[in-house]
């Protein structure tokens, strides 16, 4: 059957598709069953006739670098089958890691047991056609789609079989012809608003078992557990910066910085490399001024810019009007005024940008107050209209900024 074009009704469930293989992956499900994990293999194996041996063994590990461990293990265990000792030296020596000096005792302990009860004295004869046993598998998703929502697959019972992959939660396998190596998934997965791997607080992607493995990310970007906890702890330095390599690393590094301690400590952390480009001074009507500390410096904005590398920052020096006190807020390279900078942070509906009253702000946050029409176009507005936010200029925002506290 050919299908050239998606009707209104399969289009909507593109999204709902994509949302339900995703939540099989990062949805933080319970950890992945040995007797589940093994029925499954053994049918597959039996299946698609990829091996002799209809049932190998099973070695289920609770983390990627486990999985590492295990096969070294197996490996050096069926070629020199010796003491648990001899072979976990063997294992040291083989599997290089940087942590593995830290939890060399653990991992050992974990998986010998699993390795050895499993492996024994068998043989170990390569056989891999790990991508089909692994949960990354997207093309499932795609033929599940076109399975379930424009017409049955020629095979579309086997194929809801095999699919069953999928609902393991495992992360990876590595077969052989009479053993298969898998790994768990991860226990925990932290993400930001666009479903990127993010966490500026925790390891992005927590593994389970007594050693942990983690990985961090920041905002889908990975970086390393050393640069993680320096930091965390904020020991990670400008000359640590500099000598990062990789552009999109660096970039993490300040966005974290900024959302973990604010745009002041990001500022103090580069300010060497900063220079004041414009100064914006809004006066206030003394009524506005009512319940703050009255200083001088409020309604003064600065713009700072520079470039370090290949990465351009701009920040806006403020003053909160209520204290007097000086904070920073990261704003658009491309900013060439402090009008328009600070103006630049304020989003309002395409729809409604004719309609604003005034705007209120506190800190970093709006509120604004619209005309009676904009409140009724507002009613009528969808969602997507709602989220559709434009900026306005520095001119215009500044003549509707009515109160700052």
């Amino acid at each position: 059957m050919q299908v050239k074009q998606l009707n209104k009704s399969q289009k909507e469930k593109l999204q709902v598709y994509k949302q339900m293989y995703l939540d099989k992956f990062f949805a933080n499900n319970k950890p992945a069953s040995k007797k589940e994990v093994k029925d499954y293999i053994h049918w597959f194996y039996g299946q698609f006739n990829v091996s002799k041996n209809k049932k190998p063994k099973v070695v289920l590990v609770n983390s990627p670098y486990e999985l590492c461990v295990a096969i070294s293990m197996a490996k050096i265990l069926l070629g020199k089958i010796g003491r648990k000792n001899e072979v976990s030296n063997e294992v040291i020596s083989e599997v290089s890691n940087e942590v593995w000096n830290e939890v060399r005792n653990e991992v050992r302990n974990e998986v010998w047991n699993e390795v050895w009860n499993e492996v024994g004295k068998s043989k170990l004869t390569w056989y891999a056609p790990q991508y089909y046993l692994s949960a990354f598998n997207p093309w499932v998703s795609f033929y599940d789609f076109f399975d379930k929502e424009c017409f049955a697959l020629k095979k579309s019972k086997l194929f809801n079989e095999y699919k069953r992959v999928l609902d393991l939660n495992i992360f990876w396998s590595v077969p052989f012809e009479n053993f298969v190596f898998v790994s768990r998934n991860a226990v925990k997965y932290c993400r930001d608003s666009q479903a990127k791997l993010h966490s500026v607080s925790e390891p992005a992607v927590q593994f389970g078992g007594k050693f942990r493995y983690h990985l961090y990310y920041i905002h889908g970007v990975a970086i390393k557990r050393q640069m993680f906890k320096k930091l965390l702890k904020k020991e990670y330095t400008f000359q640590d910066w500099v000598k990062e390599s990789n552009e999109e690393v660096k970039a993490a590094a300040l966005s974290f910085m900024e959302e973990k301690w604010g745009s002041e400590y990001l500022f103090r952390f580069i300010s060497d490399n900063l220079k004041e480009v414009d100064t914006y001074t809004d006066k206030k009507d003394p009524k506005y001024l009512a319940g703050t500390t009255g200083g001088m410096n409020i309604g003064v904005y600065t713009l700072f810019k520079g470039k370090i590398g290949s990465i351009n920052l701009a920040f806006v020096r403020c003053y909160c009007p209520s204290t007097d006190r000086m904070f920073f807020l990261c704003v658009n390279a491309e900013n060439k005024t402090a009008k328009d900078a600070i103006a630049s942070l304020y989003r309002v509906p395409a729809k409604l940008k004719s309609e604003i009253k005034y705007i209120q702000r506190q800190g970093e946050r709006f509120s604004t107050v619209f005309t009676d029409a904009g409140k009724q176009k507002l009613e009528n507005m969808t969602p997507e209209e709602i989220a559709d936010l434009v900026p306005v200029s520095g001119n215009e925002y500044f003549s509707k900024m009515k109160y700052e506290y």
